[in-house]
């Protein structure tokens, strides 16, 4: 595409050099309600500047086609997120609600003592250290004595 482009570009400059070189005589322009003798040259000029304004004007309108599609997609995709956060929050409230009208056995509730937990992980871990550090005063060779004190 960019070759097919550029080779576009060349021609229609060619062209418009040719124009511009071989055309020395006047036209009669009338514009918005007024005639002006101008060269042929002039006319091929305004003729591009025209053509280009349109061009840059139709470019201005894609652009802004691209960018309300875009926003609208964000949008949408915006509000679907909203609108599935909305459902998840009102089946939370919904098994609040269930929870909190449900009677409960004395059974279902769990009373846990966490600090009688952390103790008994404490005990247990002071256990397989005095466990371990025998082992470690015998490997080295002295026997019965700890960091050779003894």
């Amino acid at each position: 595409m960019l070759l097919i482009g550029l080779l576009l570009f060349g021609a229609a400059a060619a062209v418009a050099m040719d124009a511009l070189i071989e055309n020395t005589s006047t036209m009669s322009v009338l514009l918005f309600g007024r005639t002006f003798d101008v060269p042929l040259r002039g006319v091929l000029v305004i003729a591009a500047g025209v053509g280009l304004i349109a061009v840059l004007g139709v470019l201005f309108m894609r652009d802004a086609a691209a960018r309300r599609a875009r926003l609208r997609a964000e949008r949408r995709d915006a509000m679907a997120a909203r609108e599935r956060l909305a459902d998840l929050a009102e089946q939370e409230r919904a098994e609040r609600r269930s929870a909190e009208t449900t009677p409960r056995s004395p059974r279902s509730r769990r009373v846990i003592d966490v600090g009688r937990e952390e103790r008994r992980i404490e005990a247990e871990a002071a256990q397989a250290k005095a466990q371990q550090e025998p082992e470690l005063a015998t490997s080295s060779g002295r026997r019965g004595r700890l960091w050779g004190h003894g």
